[in-house]
């Protein structure tokens, strides 16, 4: 070989050297990459998983529901949520002791990084914690019942750690929350245990981490997952409460993940919370707060008048019913809590009561005293009630022109004064009640038959005694449904009408 073919296959030799570095170091640095944007990264709740873990008993006290509930046992009703701010916080293997930082389910010694959010986003899941743990006798608190204290402390609690990245305490990048599990069907609760909600991982997701929260503490009280996607104990995205959060619902729903199957304990269902009622027994009662949106007290009505109440409540309403001189009228299990007193009330006072019974079964009231004087008859009798008032059957409503009045279009039952919005076809507008065959109804309405309950519905002949005057397109009734969630009344075609009063 030649110097000449010495010195190319050297340089070849050389540019293939510096090749294979540079795919080294660009491999390097995509790792790297790869390292910095999973330790950064946030995932949806579908990525991420939730883990129960079986402990050695013999490093935990276990003890019975029974022993909770009567206070023979260690009887604690304190969950600290440890947001290991402002420089993080340390936990040791060991046994499982949240007195002394000890946790039975990680190896070695684990530095858990601070919370990464804000202290607003903090205070709101503190406040989601407190509200789905608000029907059972326990106190959520974010203040370290030690201390600080890592020896020497006496005040049992449960505690979760809500912050972090599972990586830090030993566990895949994808799990969102873990707890110490007891197979011992008979000692299900694990005293002192502590938990883990790695918070870093979902982002500022207030739901997401309340509900991880609220599993993993229930874990360490024996509660399995189950297939209701309402209750936090589930795997399944989404509610359909208010907000999108999960509260523990008090009904028998199958065990599992993301398909049903048997408890671990046994049996097909588990009532979560009945579990924990069970345990910690109810939070004092804290009844439904009722208030009237219009009616005050000694206020001058007509016959049929209409209720609507605002009914607040943490545990949820399961219905509310309006009583009339201590009869009952009506009762609705959903809101809006709007009600019709009776048309037949004579002239004088009645006592007018709307009572609401929450998901634990504590009532609440609130009453008001109205006088009942002379029907109207036109909508001139009604003009002191507010501009565009109108009659129906006697009583004074809003017509159309007023927010929510009579004739007015809709899309739902709160849009309406009455609280019922009716629909014919593609039309939705707010009605009245009214007797079917009677003369109810102001100019330019009809009483139609809506599945057994009349409405006042547009259209109709022209009445002058009221004062108005209507006209209506084509289109006419040909039968009449019960639709939606109140009425629905079926018409041939939509009508297209010019009012005048």
């Amino acid at each position: 070989m030649t110097i000449g073919m010495k010195l190319t296959a050297v340089m070849s030799t050389l540019a293939l050297l510096a090749v294979g570095a540079a795919s080294v170091g660009e491999a390097r640095a995509e790792s790297q990459a790869q390292a910095e944007r999973e330790e950064g990264e946030t995932l949806r709740p579908s990525q991420i998983v939730r883990k129960k873990i079986a402990i050695d008993a013999s490093m935990a006290e276990l003890i019975s529901p029974d022993a909770v509930a009567n206070e023979s046992a260690v009887n604690s009703r304190i969950i600290y949520l440890n947001n290991c701010k402002p420089n993080g916080c340390t936990v040791r293997s060991g046994g499982e002791d949240s007195r002394q930082d000890l946790s039975g389910i990680i190896s070695g010694i684990r530095t858990i990084s601070a919370f990464a959010y804000s202290d607003a986003i903090w205070d709101q899941v503190v406040q989601c914690v407190r509200e789905t743990f608000a029907p059972f006798n326990l106190t959520i608190t974010d203040q370290d019942p030690c201390n600080g204290q890592t020896s020497g402390c006496t005040v049992n609690h449960w505690e979760d750690i809500v912050a972090g990245r599972p990586q830090e305490a030993g566990f895949d990048s994808n799990v969102g929350g873990v707890s110490p599990w007891s197979r011992n069907c008979q000692l299900p609760i694990i005293n002192n245990s502590i938990t883990y909600s790695f918070a870093n991982l979902y982002g500022p997701d207030v739901v997401s981490i309340c509900w991880t929260v609220s599993q993993e503490v229930a874990h360490s009280w024996g509660l399995d997952h189950q297939y209701l996607r309402e209750d936090p104990m589930t795997y399944l995205e989404g509610s359909s409460l208010p907000g999108g959060f999960k509260r523990f619902q008090n009904q028998n729903a199958q065990c599992g993940e993301y398909s049903a199957r048997s408890c671990q304990c046994g049996g097909s269902t588990q009532n979560s919370v009945q579990k924990i009622l069970g345990i910690f027994g109810a939070a004092g009662p804290t009844p439904p707060e009722v208030s009237f949106d219009d009616l005050t007290n000694g206020e001058q009505v007509e016959p049929g008048f209409i209720v609507r109440t605002t009914i607040v409540d943490d545990n949820g309403i399961t219905s509310a019913t309006l009583t009339v001189d201590n009869q009952a009228v009506q009762t609705l299990t959903t809101p809006p809590y709007v009600f019709n007193a009776p048309g037949s009330l004579g002239e004088g006072t009645h006592r007018v009561t709307v009572t609401a019974v929450d998901s634990l079964g504590t009532s609440g009231s609130a009453s008001v005293d109205v006088n009942i004087g002379p029907p109207c008859e036109t909508p001139a009798d009604c003009a002191g009630q507010g501009e565009n008032y109108t009659c129906v059957g006697g009583r004074c409503v809003p017509g159309e022109g007023a927010p929510g009045g009579l004739g007015e279009a809709c899309m739902d039952n709160s849009e309406c004064y009455s609280g019922q919005c009716a629909t014919a076809g593609e039309d939705r507008y707010c009605v009245e009640p009214c007797e079917v065959g009677g003369s109810d109804c102001p100019s330019g309405f009809q009483c139609l038959d809506a599945g057994g309950t009349g409405v006042c519905w547009p259209g109709g002949g022209d009445d002058t005694s009221g004062g108005c005057s209507s006209s209506s397109g084509d289109g006419a009734m040909t039968s009449s449904l019960a639709l939606g969630a109140l009425l629905g009344v079926l018409f041939a075609g939509r009508r297209r009408r010019a009012r005048t009063c």
